[in-house]
């Protein structure tokens, strides 16, 4: 009797370890099925910085090396709550397929996701967080970057900017420059292009490794109008989707210093 029941129990254990093994099997490969129509695998999820706080430049690379998705003219053909849907009107490539549609999801603040319905059409221009498959659509995930086409009045123009290294202007005002091809645009894509700038630049080397900059800060100047600005080494709500009237104003100033007390 006593040989019976140890033979059950190795049955039962083994059925067991065979079904833990089996399930494992099956939640890996769906993860991995998941996770094969990501542009970058490690973006499946959307990032939670803080926002408005000082963080790393380790971490403000990582933010600010991140590819943009500019698309002009294109409609929003729904909506989820505070996010705004987007049709790029063309394919993309998962996997081995290029017959996949290019979608945007913009995520905004609910105080300003009812500016944009159904039938709208937008501008976008926005720091990719997030890429995910479902059924045929690939959908990228943004936070604000819309601009409806109906509002865009103005032409566009190339602004200059002062730079300031604790307290010294330096003097090749020309390199520093930011061309806009339309007005207004969002104050994500002021930011984001000014902070990409002075990431590129040589000597500045925002957040890269060796850089003296520390700590610094942007202002936006123009006649009668109100300023923007952003301190560099925190990561600004974009949701907010704040518009700047380029034609109305003049340079920017840029303020970086070589230690974190200004």
């Amino acid at each position: 009797m006593r040989v019976f029941l140890r033979q059950n129990c190795r049955l039962v254990n083994m059925s067991t370890t065979f079904f833990i093994v089996v399930l494992s099997l099956v939640v890996f490969s769906v993860r991995m099925v998941s996770a094969e129509g990501i542009i970058n695998i490690k973006d499946i999820y959307s990032p939670r910085w803080n926002v408005d706080e000082t963080l790393s430049p380790t971490t403000l690379r990582e933010i600010y090396n991140r590819d943009t998705i500019k698309k002009e003219n294109k409609p929003v053909t729904g909506k989820r709550g505070t996010q705004v849907i987007i049709d790029a009107q063309h394919k993309t490539k998962v996997w081995e397929f290029d017959d996949y549609n290019f979608i945007i999801s913009s995520n905004l603040h609910p105080s300003v996701e009812g500016k944009f319905n159904v039938g709208d059409n937008v501008d976008v221009f926005g720091l990719a967080l997030s890429a995910e498959v479902v059924s045929k659509d690939q959908i990228h995930a943004i936070n604000g970057g819309l601009v409806k086409v109906n509002e865009r009045k103005g032409t566009g123009k190339t602004i200059y900017m002062n730079v300031f290294i604790d307290g010294h202007k330096k003097y090749e005002t020309s390199k520093y420059k930011i061309t806009f091809e339309k007005s207004p645009v969002t104050f994500q894509e002021v930011d984001v292009r000014l902070r990409k700038s002075f990431m590129l630049n040589d000597e500045i080397k925002l957040y890269q490794y060796g850089s003296k900059v520390l700590s610094g800060n942007w202002e936006f100047h123009g006649s009668g109008e109100n300023e923007e600005g952003a301190d560099l080494f925190k990561y600004p709500d974009y949701r907010y989707n704040n518009l700047i009237d380029i034609d109305k104003k003049s340079h920017i100033d840029v303020y970086l210093f070589t230690n974190k007390e200004n």
